[in-house]
């Protein structure tokens, strides 16, 4: 008994003693490990080549001289074919390659470069293919050596307090190390009338050139990308504590889709819900306050025909735990298409299981878009979760106003549904696009805003 205490006291000990000696000595151990599979991107584009809008522009303007670099010259016109630079982070994979990085770093790029540790080693990439959904590109390098690369964690793992070190380029400086913790696991942000769900939040201190890099735990792995952050000077890229990385769990299928196709398929169920808060738990007698109601069953979609209802409270994915929208979406997302997937339900007191096949994603097919310089709209063909959410059959709905265009001091609203012009009716981009073209200096707007018509018009000046 006593020999079986003091075993007990030497064990503690020695987990004390082992703490102490990392909290000395730091995570050098690790850095020194996944600095060689970090690398730096560079891209070259064109700005005469972007003379449709982007979905991804906004997230550009907000966030390239945080992350992907300053738009060189800044006062290029459409007509101009000049060369525009950028840059970011990312890192390694595979022995034989493949580059992780973020899409918005090198969407648009007509030439990619890394840089593998010095400046002076840099090497052409080709692009494997890219997601907009998830913001993710993956990229190639070929080399006669074998190369580092890292592993990816489970980011279903961290939790709140954990220790992240973000590595990347800041402000160009390669192999730049920041260690923070994780501050929250499932965080939802919205740039540009786009939503992105479910991101690792951290204050491990961001700046201009991570976005792409890899985000740590304490034993080497990935836990995420490095995303976005938010500062309190934007354009400056300095860091205020709150950085956002995309969890390695999404990363890892999305790039596992890339390797193979080029292209990712984003599984759908075709339902739509809200997050079950504490007051709607105790109304509906819910075990607990978490799972997302279903307040909309789509027509044909998977999650009808596996009888799924309004009113039903989604608790699991995959034997996995729901605790909002974005987590749902995410983990229906990511289990591809045609694939069957168990949700654990809710209903009038009892819980009960069904399997909907996942297809694809109307939304991933994309839609035409279309910036108006005189107006300052940036605009696109509506997808099924528009007119789902709004009831419009027709129109074109607003991604983009640019401040201090006429249009923003009209009042036009991002996520506006556009359904006239001039009293001629608007079904699509192409329509907006003719319309635009007209000589008229006064455009009057037929608008869809939550449910309401608003007649607006724009004044154009001479």
């Amino acid at each position: 008994m006593f020999l079986r205490g003091v075993a007990s006291y030497l064990l503690l000990f020695f987990i004390i003693l082992s703490d102490c000696s990392a909290a000395v000595h730091g995570y050098s151990h690790i850095v020194e490990k996944a600095l060689p599979a970090v690398v730096t991107v560079r891209v070259r584009g064109d700005i005469a080549q972007r003379k449709a809008y982007d979905p991804m522009e906004e997230i550009r303007k907000e966030f390239r001289d945080i992350f992907g670099g300053q738009i060189v010259p800044r006062d290029n016109t459409q007509q101009e074919r000049r060369p525009q630079f950028a840059q970011g982070s990312g890192f390694l994979i595979s022995e034989n390659g493949l580059i992780v990085t973020s899409r918005h770093t090198i969407v648009g790029a007509s030439e990619i470069t890394v840089s593998i540790g010095s400046d002076e080693n840099r090497m052409k990439a080709e692009l494997v293919g890219q997601d907009s959904v998830t913001d993710i590109a993956l990229l190639k390098i070929t080399s006669k050596n074998k190369l580092p690369f890292l592993t990816f964690g489970d980011s279903d793992k961290i939790k709140a307090g954990d220790i992240l070190i973000a590595i990347g380029s800041t402000f160009g400086l390669n192999g730049t190390v920041t260690a923070g913790i994780v501050s929250n696991t499932s965080r939802n942000i919205e740039i540009g009338g786009y939503h992105f769900g479910d991101l690792i939040q951290t204050d491990a201190s961001i700046y201009f050139g991570n976005s792409g890099g890899p985000a740590l735990n304490v034993d080497g792995e990935v836990i995420g990308v490095n995303f976005a952050l938010m500062s309190s000077a934007p354009g400056i890229g300095g860091s205020i504590g709150v950085g956002f990385a995309i969890p390695s769990n999404v990363v890892s299928t999305v790039v596992k889709q890339l390797a193979e196709n080029g292209e990712v398929s984003h599984g759908y169920i075709g339902i739509l819900g809200r997050d079950v808060t504490q007051k709607l738990a105790e109304a509906m007698k819910l075990p607990k306050s978490s799972g997302v109601l279903v307040v909309k069953v789509l027509k044909g979609g998977g999650a009808q025909v596996a009888g799924l209802l309004p009113g039903d409270v989604v608790l699991e994915v995959n034997d996995k735990s729901i605790d909002s929208v974005s987590r749902l979406r995410k983990l229906v997302s990511t289990s591809g298409v045609g694939q069957k997937v168990k949700l654990k339900v809710f209903r009038k007191g009892k819980e009960m299981v069904f399997h909907a096949l996942t297809h694809k994603n109307v939304e991933d097919t994309g839609s035409s878009s279309f910036f108006n310089k005189e107006t300052g709209l940036s605009v696109r063909d509506l997808v099924q979760s528009d007119r789902n959410s709004s009831d419009a059959a027709v129109g074109v709905i607003v991604c983009n106003v640019e401040k201090g265009s006429v249009a923003d001091y009209a009042g036009i609203l991002v996520k506006d549904i556009l359904q006239e012009i001039n009293e001629k009716p608007i079904k699509n981009v192409k329509d907006f696009e003719e319309a635009c073209r007209s000589n008229d200096r006064l455009f009057t707007f037929s608008v869809l805003r939550d449910g309401s018509k608003l007649f607006m018009y724009v004044d154009m000046p001479d």
